[in-house]
């Protein structure tokens, strides 16, 4: 049967040749991604949107980031409560594919005293003006400020620790007319500056008004799922050691934006943003370790709602660990519920803890390759 006009190929371009473009594109992978998503996330009151459309805040324009998914967390997972905190997952996600590996440099040690992954948005501040309680002798120290990641206890949390290896740079593999492997950096400008620009709008669009007294808390986990090999680079001993792993968390080291546009209090360390890149085949056991410790997360900012919501509290001690976050009282004899201004002290709970790349008589030796298998992140 002869074709239709629609359906006639020109230019000599043929059925197979068709088929080629397509799996060299990615869409497959973006499809095979989104349907993979979808799956880990039944059971929730999940969305998932392709070619999410954002507006780059520098430069004003648009772009499309592959995959937008967002789902709430909790028991009531998004229904009507009396809590004035809902929480929720929001997953921004690009996918890449490439028979050439993506090359890691990674390191044990992180760029910044403290953790704050993943990126939250939507409530009032990232910082809660504290008073700590001690339940030893009932008595009140002085004022000081915690991360909303501290008062949720994210330092207890695998998943927001430090998981996977740390990709301090990221590189691509890549082959010129034929010749020797050769390393560039082009993965910044089309997964690192897009994932952050993407995260940055989404941030703004969270925002909440002045006048609310509920909020949505949203965790934002920015990822990438790559179908390729995936290479670390570790130097160990004097010698680069090669490590296949399929999942690793990268760092992005940003200028500190100015005082009067912090949301929190800056630090020392910079402002230091992380992702996560994970293989295609992973992906299913990298949402289920999000998805458990978010829970958790969760659970908790709903039983710290009021703190949260009025960005104040009374945090209750016990041996040098917060075990309860409370509001703070009308009755209470030593505080004024408004205007509390603790900035002048900082507390952070959060150390960086390092991820064991190997132990050295694992490595087996320069030139060859070990590598991270699911069981090595607590799958």
């Amino acid at each position: 049967m002869k074709p239709p006009p629609h359906a006639k190929l020109l230019a000599g371009v043929t059925n197979e040749d068709i088929v080629e473009a397509v799996a060299k594109s990615g869409y497959p992978l973006q499809a095979a991604i989104a349907d993979g998503i979808i799956k880990s996330l039944h059971g929730y009151n999940a969305s998932i949107q392709e070619e999410w459309g954002f507006v780059d805040a520098e430069s004003g324009e648009t772009r499309a980031l592959d995959i937008y998914a967002h789902t709430p967390l909790g028991p009531s997972r998004g229904k009507s409560t009396e809590s004035r905190i809902t929480p929720w997952l929001n997953l921004l996600v690009e996918c890449k594919h490439s028979e050439l590996p993506y090359i890691f440099f990674l390191r044990e040690n992180y760029p910044a005293e403290v953790i704050y992954y993943p990126e939250i948005a939507g409530i009032p501040s990232l910082d809660i003006n504290t008073f700590l309680e001690s339940a030893e002798t009932d008595s009140t120290v002085v004022p000081c400020q915690i991360s909303i990641h501290d008062a949720l206890m994210h330092h207890n949390l695998p998943f927001c620790k430090a998981p996977a290896p740390l990709a301090i740079s990221i590189a691509k593999a890549s082959r010129k007319g034929g010749g020797k492997l050769e390393i560039s950096g082009e993965p910044y400008r089309s997964i690192t500056f897009p994932l952050m620009k993407a995260i940055d709008h989404l941030k703004l669009v969270l925002q909440p008004s002045r006048d609310r007294n509920e909020f949505n808390l949203h965790f934002i986990v920015g990822l990438v799922v790559i179908d390729a090999p995936m290479v670390g680079v570790y130097l160990h001993a004097g010698t680069h050691e090669l490590l296949s792993t399929p999942w690793v968390r990268a760092c992005r080291i940003d200028a500190e934006e100015p005082l009067e546009k912090h949301s929190r209090a800056p630090t020392d360390d910079g402002n230091v943003r992380y992702y996560d890149i994970v293989h295609s085949s992973f992906l299913s056991e990298y949402l289920k370790l999000a998805l458990r410790d978010l829970e958790t997360a969760s659970n908790r900012a709903i039983e710290m709602a009021d703190v949260i919501a009025d960005g104040q509290g009374i945090a209750r001690i016990h041996r040098s660990t917060i075990f309860e976050f409370i509001p703070i009282p009308d009755s209470y004899p030593h505080i004024s519920n408004s205007g509390i201004d603790s900035r002048g002290a900082r507390i952070a709970l959060t150390v960086p803890p390092i991820f064991n790349l190997a132990h050295p008589d694992q490595y087996p030796g320069s030139g060859c390759m070990h590598w991270l298998l699911p069981e090595d992140f607590g799958v």
